[in-house]
């Protein structure tokens, strides 16, 4: 051959964040043996080998950062983590209500502590608002990476914002993609 092509993926971070993050854990007493990005780990748990081979992307949606990982053909072929979170859309719900962060919080979760009625509506839409954010920055990087609609086993959410009672018919809307919440 003339040619040689390579595909890869390369995962970075700051070299002294996680010499910080690695002396914090052995600091509590544990021997770390590797480092691996948390979207891989998480996808040890939290997806089937079929789910991998047939093409899905796993989205973590935590408190302060989305991070997703696509497979294709059991390959992770994209990893990525985008600066936005649930704590997010407990801040809209505050601010729109003009309510402690605390009963915002149990109002995205679907349930009150005050004994005030909100109107759902408002809170679904603050919710739905939001996790469409999330979404399209999902959406976004599926079609850079051409992924788009392609992803037959569609996006399995995980993580403290995947709560949302809504957000599967949300992410089947916005991604055009089968949807599922799991718990890993």
């Amino acid at each position: 051959g003339t040619r040689l092509e390579v595909k890869t993926l390369f995962v970075t971070t700051l070299e002294q964040h996680l010499n910080d993050l690695i002396q914090a854990v052995e600091d509590a007493g544990i021997a770390v043996v590797d480092v691996m990005a948390s979207p891989l780990a998480a996808s040890l748990v939290a997806l089937t080998r079929a789910q991998k081979i047939a093409g899905c992307v796993l989205a973590n949606i935590g408190a302060e950062t989305v991070s997703v990982v696509v497979f294709d053909d059991n390959i992770p072929v994209s990893l990525q983590v985008f600066p936005i979170g649930s704590t997010d859309i407990t801040n809209d719900i505050a601010l729109g209500f003009q309510i402690p962060l605390e009963e915002a919080e149990q109002l995205k979760r679907g349930k009150t502590t005050s004994g005030v009625p909100y109107a759902k509506k408002k809170i679904d839409e603050s919710v739905a608002a939001r996790v469409g954010d999330i979404l399209d920055l999902i959406e976004a990087h599926l079609k850079k990476i051409g992924k788009s609609g392609l992803l037959p086993a569609g996006i399995i959410m995980l993580g403290g914002g995947a709560i949302i009672a809504t957000i599967e018919d949300l992410a089947k809307a916005a991604l055009k993609l089968p949807a599922r919440t799991t718990v890993a």
